[in-house]
């Protein structure tokens, strides 16, 4: 799993999923680019891509929108931007991935010159953390508005979408342990019914996600929000 949900995300549910399988031991392991975990033996792996190789079964499970993001800290002492060319005067933070996939920041920009040059990182963590210690603003997908208020987004008409795949082996599918965590990741980790945040359609972060928040700590408790048992074999019908 990439790092940034394995950080921010998939821990919040961790006490819930050990509540209905305290047997099951979770292995998690951050991937930090497209290509790691190819060659290890892992029972389910999370992508930014569609695997193409032929056997793993794949799932959508989730989308992320990625959108510029401020602590209030920084917004307390720098005017927030209203447009993409408001940006050309504020300290952008930026990631390789994102650099290597749209180009820095200074080409979305039109070529407009930075404030000050950007912050670099390989891992999604530090850039969460600089943004939330107000060093500037930063692409960080809208779910981080429900795990800090400090982060606040901003719409200035920039919003990138990236999916977010899980995928397996058909035959390990059918050992209980790995089927329990895989419908466990798709009806609580992330489960799209009830957060919007992860839809396919990208809403701009609202107030109202916060009532939701409340929600998160222990995961998703209601006994309709876990579905029958999902049967892989079914994907493929």
């Amino acid at each position: 799993m990439g790092d940034g949900l394995a950080t921010y995300w998939l821990p919040r549910f961790l006490g819930k999923f050990y509540e209905l399988h305290p047997n099951i031991e979770l292995k998690v392991f951050v991937a930090q680019d497209s290509t790691a975990g190819k060659n290890e033996a892992f029972d389910v792996q999370f992508h930014y891509y569609e695997p193409v190789e032929v056997d793993p079964v794949s799932v959508r499970v989730a989308s992320l929108h990625f959108v510029p993001f401020a602590s209030r800290s920084y917004l307390e002492n720098h005017r927030a931007p209203k447009s993409l060319a408001d940006l050309a005067g504020h300290r952008m933070l930026e990631m390789t991935a994102y650099r290597i996939d749209k180009g820095p920041w200074s080409h979305w920009l039109g070529g407009a010159s930075l404030q000050s040059a950007p912050f670099l990182t390989n891992q999604s963590a530090p850039l969460a953390e600089a943004v939330r210690q107000g060093v500037g603003i930063a692409l960080l997908p809208t779910y981080v508005t429900v795990i800090d208020e400090n982060f606040v987004p901003l719409d200035v008409g920039l919003h990138l979408p990236a999916p977010v795949f899980m995928s397996f082996q058909r035959d390990v599918a059918k050992k209980w342990p790995v089927r329990a965590s895989i419908n466990f990741f798709r009806d609580v980790v992330f489960q799209r019914k009830t957060m919007p945040w992860f839809t396919e359609e990208f809403q701009f972060p609202q107030p109202s996600w916060h009532t939701i928040k409340d929600r998160l700590g222990g995961g998703f408790t209601e006994p309709d929000v876990i579905s029958a048992p999902w049967e892989p074999d079914a994907l493929l019908a």
